[in-house]
């Protein structure tokens, strides 16, 4: 996607004399604050000079000191209108001084119709109001914040090469950043951990609490001051471990910050991160150590520093983030969603055919992809008692493209409908195919839904086309462990069961799970081909254990409108428990999680098959065998 973007950027030619070029440069707005605002906006102008664009930086922050905030203004403008710089777009990190009583500046903008992007900072954890048409378009850094309106484009980190540390002296664990009143508890005992235990730790920044205590310590020092990017990375580079504490917040939060990517860049040191959040487990896994509460923090610390001498740690979670977690990539993404406002599709470079039909506004299209016995049936359920959604049961779309999926050698032959000379081609007329479908099948319900929700988890060959095909559409994975996956696709095989006869398409428990492991990487394939502000996913543990926070979190994303009352009315009416038709062999079986590991489905010889064939994905997908085996225990062998 990179290269295309890059295309995207490059100059044109233009009757323009003033400039040569037309449309092609980003003015890049910075807030007021000088702290993580410069970092997100300095990440910015790499993040678009990687893509070959031209960007105007216009940094806020220092002309306060010199201009007033109206100055400012008139100044953005003037510079956002000025038809010698050629602006394609007005990009304001932060923006909060560009709001309320002075959001006319977007607005005005907006006018003279060129498009304005907010992408806010300070405020992550208070959602954007959804009827808020300031900006053109708006982006929070908190995916549970995110809508369909105002999308998930994540923070990351501006690349950063190995560096020897200017530091003679190895710190143990260091903490760079403020320490505010919530974060001191967390801070305070580690720093009691450390002076006990003799281990060095140094916490660097500016303190909102009183740190007196630790005055005559003799393992822990706190320095006061601003530090900057280049002594944040060279105190890191120092350090065998480095602290990270998320800021407390009355919404629930689950997104990484800065820091985390910071780190991992860097390949050196170890991140301990707390408390816990779920976008870090999934991202990263096992590559870094995370805290709940202060209560298992020292474990955390002794596991981490054990880890600090052993490199591949560190070196795969530098090559994680370097993959997919560098500004160049959040800024491809952006300019993906600004090239989406001229109704452009990246498969063919032409307006999208039948464009006339309710089908035709992809924004308004969800697709669930993952396995079948993953929940998928039941989430669909749920989503469907929403007001103004229209779902979509297993169409089996994808099975027009399992040849070329299978058969990936196809793409190199000539004579093939899938060479890749033809690919987009092919990829524009089968995705018609999928929308006049859509558009009669809403016109013999009467129905304009405000969203369309397709389920194909058992079609999953077309999931990795989606992002060119449906490039407006959002993309939702649902997993599951694949161990209680495997253990209902064969419960559901048994004589007695609901759906025997899909015994015949398989070879036995072999068969069965290598089935599901393709349905998953398949699906993977789509999820992480997709824009992040285009996709979300869903643990069916979750969704079990909280199914209010999921559905709310779910709803959100989709641009759904729902309040918490809506929510708790439609999970009550789908639980588990109020289907009479539940059980063993049932379609619906118990609702539960980890139902294989005392299953009679899952013998010993099932669960030698499932490590072989389901192992390495289990991992992947973030599970882990933390609990004994029953079924092997007992030694069942059937």
């Amino acid at each position: 996607m990179t290269s295309e973007l890059r295309r995207l950027g490059t100059n044109r030619s233009s009757s323009d004399g003033a400039s040569g070029r037309r449309g092609e440069t980003i003015l890049l707005v910075a807030g007021a604050a000088s702290f993580s605002t410069r970092d997100v906006w300095e990440g910015f102008i790499e993040g678009f000079h990687a893509l070959e664009l031209e960007v105007i930086p216009y940094p806020t922050f220092s002309l306060l000191s010199l201009l007033s905030v109206d100055t400012i203004a008139s100044d953005v403008i003037g510079k956002a209108l000025d038809p010698r710089n050629a602006v394609r777009a007005v990009v304001f990190i932060d923006g909060f001084l560009f709001r309320g009583e002075r959001s006319w500046v977007p607005a005005a903008l907006s006018r003279a119709g060129v498009p304005t992007v907010l992408i806010a900072t300070d405020d992550p954890y208070k959602p954007i109001a959804p009827d808020d048409d300031t900006y053109t378009l708006r982006f929070t850094n908190e995916r549970a914040c995110a809508t369909a309106r105002v999308p998930y484009l994540p923070v990351a980190t501006k690349w950063i090469k190995s560096m020897r540390s200017r530091h003679s002296k190895a710190t143990d664990v260091v903490f760079v950043g403020t320490v505010f009143e919530d974060r001191w508890p967390i801070i305070r005992s580690l720093a009691q951990h450390c002076e006990e235990r003799g281990i060095q730790f140094d916490v660097l920044g500016h303190f909102l609490v009183d740190v007196s205590e630790f005055a005559t310590a003799k393992h822990c020092r706190f320095i006061p001051g601003t530090v900057d990017e280049l002594e944040r990375h060279s105190i890191y580079g120092a350090s065998r471990v480095v602290l990270n504490v998320f800021r407390e917040s009355s919404e629930p939060c689950e997104s990484a910050n800065p820091r985390v990517y910071e780190v991992g860049i860097l390949g050196g040191p170890i991140l301990l991160s707390g408390p816990r959040r779920r976008e870090v487990d999934e991202l990263f896994g096992d590559m870094i150590f995370q805290f709940t509460d202060a209560a298992d923090l020292t474990s955390g610390l002794d596991a981490a520093l054990a880890a600090a001498g052993k490199p591949s740690r560190a070196r795969e979670f530098r090559e994680r983030v370097a993959a997919r977690h560098l500004y160049e990539h959040r800024a491809a993404s952006l300019v993906a969603a600004l090239t989406s406002l001229d109704g452009t599709s990246r498969v063919t470079g032409s307006p999208n055919h039948v464009a006339d039909s309710p089908a035709a506004a992809e924004s308004s299209i969800a697709w669930v992809f993952g396995s079948g016995r993953s929940g998928s049936t039941w989430l669909a359920e749920m989503l469907g008692m929403f007001d103004g959604v229209f779902i979509w049961h297993e169409p089996y779309f994808g099975k027009l493209l399992a040849h070329m999926s299978d058969h990936a050698e196809e793409r190199l032959r000539p004579n093939s409908m899938y060479s890749g000379e033809y690919l987009e081609s092919t990829l524009r007329d089968v995705g018609d195919v999928l929308r006049r479908q859509l558009a009669i099948r809403l016109g013999r319900h009467g129905a304009r839904p405000t969203r369309t929700v397709i389920k194909e988890v058992n079609a999953p060959e077309v999931a990795e086309w989606v992002p060119q095909m449906f490039p407006g559409c959002a993309f939702i994975w649902l997993v599951r462990d694949p161990y209680d996956v495997l253990d209902s696709h064969l419960d559901m095989q048994r004589s007695d069961a609901w759906n025997a006869q899909f015994a015949a398409s398989v070879d036995g428990v072999e068969g069965t799970a290598a089935h599901i492991a393709r349905s998953f990487r398949l699906s993977r394939r789509g999820f992480d081909a997709t824009e992040p502000t285009r996709r979300i996913r869903l643990r069916y543990e979750d969704l079990v254990s909280a199914p209010e926070t999921e559905l709310l979190r779910l709803a959100r994303f989709l641009g759904i409108d729902a309040n918490l009352d809506d929510i708790r009315k439609i999970t009550a009416r789908t639980a588990f428990g109020t289907h009479p038709n539940t059980g063993r062999s049932k379609f619906r079986r118990y609702g539960r999680v980890g139902v294989w590991r005392d299953s009679p489905n899952f013998t010993s010889a099932c669960r030698r098959i499932a490590d072989r064939v389901l192992g390495g994905l289990r991992e992947e997908l973030g599970y882990r065998c933390d609990v004994p085996d029953t079924a092997a225990a007992r030694g069942q062998d059937g």
